[in-house]
């Protein structure tokens, strides 16, 4: 362990395997769009060649070399993407409950005592879902799709730059725009969803240990123990006659 230990570090102890899974991901794109790019051209290409008549001339080995090798390129490297993004994503997760034991025992009982136990139940078993999804399925594609971006702009650029200019307008509005709309719309649902993330944990952990802990802190749980419990076990004689 190196000697800041802040979170900060925790995150960029693994910069390496973050940044080698982004660069892994670009790679995967990139050869999906160059698949994409290819097979569309040679399907068109094709058609074109048997409607000129021009069939027997036609060289059909080199696309489908292309195609078979752009095909392999992407499923190696989302295999080793998918490896290394969950290696990353699970050694960070490790790292960071140190990170929480090492700041929250210190503070026992004293200063946790205004915590309630759910809270920090929910903020140890939440972490790793929070991780997962913020590098595994939010930064990283993020990263990857702003270098796909660029390199169409470059390409678009090369061929004819008013286009280059309207994809340049497009990524910025469905990169930017769309994601801070979003933000903002969702905002106010997420201010009364973290006040229930840890009121439920808190519920199921105080409840009577007479159903299992997440039943018990469901809505109407404890009336129906109490009428269960206050009825007469029916056996199978009784029910029989």
């Amino acid at each position: 362990m190196s000697g800041d230990d802040s979170l900060r570090a925790v995150f960029a102890r693994h910069r390496v395997r973050l940044l080698l899974a982004v660069v892994l991901l670009l790679l995967t794109m990139l050869a999906g769009v160059g698949l994409l790019g290819l097979s569309g051209g040679f399907l068109t290409a094709a058609a074109l060649a048997g409607a000129l008549g021009a069939g027997t001339t036609f060289n059909f080995f080199s696309p489908s070399a292309g195609i078979r090798a752009l095909t392999f390129v992407r499923i190696v490297s989302r295999y080793f993407e998918k490896l290394v993004g969950h290696d990353a994503t699970l050694r960070i997760a490790r790292d960071l409950r140190v990170w929480f034991f090492r700041r929250a025992l210190p503070l026992a009982p004293a200063r946790l005592g205004g915590t309630r136990t759910g809270e920090l139940l929910a903020r140890l078993m939440s972490d790793i879902g929070e991780v997962d999804g913020l590098l595994v399925r939010a930064l990283g594609p993020l990263l990857a799709l702003a270098g796909i971006a660029l390199a169409s702009i470059a390409v678009a650029a090369a061929i004819h730059w008013p286009a280059a200019v309207a994809l340049l307008l497009l990524s910025l509005l469905v990169g930017i725009g769309v994601p801070l709309l979003a933000a903002t719309r969702a905002k106010p649902s997420a201010r009364g969803i973290v006040p229930g993330c840890a009121r439920w944990p808190t519920k199921a952990w105080k409840a009577p240990p007479t159903l299992p802990r997440w039943t018990r802190a469901m809505p109407g749980a404890r009336a129906w123990t109490a009428r269960h419990a206050s009825s007469p076990p029916t056996t199978t004689a009784a029910a029989a006659a």
